[in-house]
């Protein structure tokens, strides 16, 4: 059985809000590139069921 090495991600996501939809931009806000204090890191890790099939759990 192959193995996958992608177990889990790390990411910087804020709460600012797009002006004309009012919804989160999360991490496609254009200030996280331009700000590094900008926002919060956060990590999701995928873990194995006993079924073989994947799930994602986050902090």
């Amino acid at each position: 059985m192959a193995q996958c090495l992608k177990r889990g991600r790390v990411y910087r996501r804020c709460g600012c809000k797009d002006g004309n939809t009012g919804k989160q931009l999360g991490s496609w806000c254009p200030r996280l590139a331009a700000d590094t204090a900008h926002g919060r890191w956060t990590y999701a890790v995928d873990l194995a069921r006993e079924d073989g099939k994947r799930r994602t759990e986050a902090p």
